[in-house]
């Protein structure tokens, strides 16, 4: 921090009196007895001010080199700054501060902020700021709730981050979930930027080889630890992607990439990860014998596309029983869902076997 100072001289302005000096001329003519004393008319005394150089409109400033209010021992420089003693630098992808120490010493701490907390980049300013490393976007943040923590892929600054989760939520208060529900859930957003979850793609899992894979037990145990999570959504910062592919989910968590969060992709892979909804969208393959359907989905389908499957029939009179629910076999009961494919066309809303049989079954737990 620097003290700028300048000068401005004004010239002077001096008044100057002149009195002028009066030499007496002797009278002429004839000689008399008398002393004749010449009557003098007084000379008025005139003051007479000299003639001023203008003044410049613009009186210039000398220009000065600012100096730091602080001396060198507690002062460090950095590229073109001098800053103080006790202010430096985030990296927020490590969460490393660069601490200025005074005598130009910079020194890397780590964990500066103490548990729980990160340090935040403020534009234009080298103070450090610290900041709960468990941000709430969603919810009270009451132990009661089902706790769902979002974390980072391949981001490199917390605001690109919290954008990419702000997006979520967004997505989630678009669906039919209603007030009711949505309120006993907390979305969290884990300001760690410095881990990674991917290990490579098609990976080999007990239902066969999926696109792309990530380490289910680090991010499930990364979530529980940091910030209580019960459940895990990934965010991957559009690196590692696979054509369309929007996100995959597991039961327990997900993996979704940023530019599919322009459409109902968070939402969609929470039914599957939290409330264990299958698919809607046609894998054009009919299902192997002995397929479990799930509670979306029928394998028997009813007289009418309009009536309810038989499983739906006496709970749900309202539904249908439309063919294709993942596969080319199975029924959903409504048209479109957002189970269904995303893209062009995508709607927020789940079906009703979705609501009660899948969000409200795996809810009743939380309050």
């Amino acid at each position: 921090m620097f003290a700028s100072s300048s000068f401005a001289s004004t010239p002077g302005r001096y008044w100057y009196c002149f009195q002028p000096t009066q030499t007496p001329t002797p009278p002429t003519g004839p000689t008399s007895t008398a002393t004749t004393i010449p009557t003098f008319s007084p000379t008025p005394s005139v003051t007479q001010i000299p003639t001023q150089t203008p003044i410049p409109t613009q009186t210039p400033i000398p220009s000065l080199t600012p100096t730091p209010t602080s001396s060198v021992i507690n002062t460090c420089t950095v590229g073109n700054n001098t800053i103080n003693k006790g202010e430096g630098l985030c990296n927020e992808k490590t969460n490393i501060v660069t601490v200025c120490e005074g005598n130009n010493q910079m020194v890397q701490k780590q964990n500066f902020c103490g548990t729980g907390q990160v340090c935040r980049s403020l534009a234009g300013s080298f103070q450090i700021r610290c900041d709960a490393a468990c941000q709430l976007k969603l919810g009270t943040g009451a132990q009661s709730k089902a706790d769902l923590v979002v974390l980072s892929e391949d981001y490199s600054t917390y605001n690109d981050f919290i954008s990419s989760v702000d997006k979520a939520v967004s997505a989630m208060n678009r669906t039919n979930l209603s007030p009711t529900r949505l309120g006993k859930i907390n979305i969290w957003a884990l300001l760690d930027l410095s881990q990674t979850y991917f290990p490579g793609f098609n990976c080999p899992t007990p239902q066969g080889s999926t696109v792309a894979c990530w380490d289910h037990n680090k991010a499930l145990s990364t979530a529980m630890s940091k910030c209580g999570g019960d459940t895990y959504s990934i965010i991957n910062n559009d690196t590692h992607r696979v054509g369309s592919v929007g996100g995959i989910a597991i039961w327990g968590g997900n993996y979704i990439y940023r530019f599919a969060l322009d459409f109902p992709t968070f939402p969609h892979e929470l039914g599957h990860s939290m409330a264990g909804l299958r698919d809607e969208y046609s894998f054009g393959v009919a299902a192997p014998p002995g397929t479990n359907a799930g509670v979306n989905c029928s394998d028997t389908g009813s007289q009418s596309q309009t009536f309810p499957c038989p499983k739906w029939a006496a709970k749900f009179p309202n539904v249908g029983c439309y063919l294709r629910c993942g596969y080319t076999n199975f029924y959903r009961p409504a048209v479109r869902s957002i189970m269904d494919r995303g893209g062009t066309g995508a709607v927020y809303d789940f079906n009703e076997p979705s609501l009660v049989d899948g969000w409200d079954e795996i809810l009743k737990f939380f309050q």
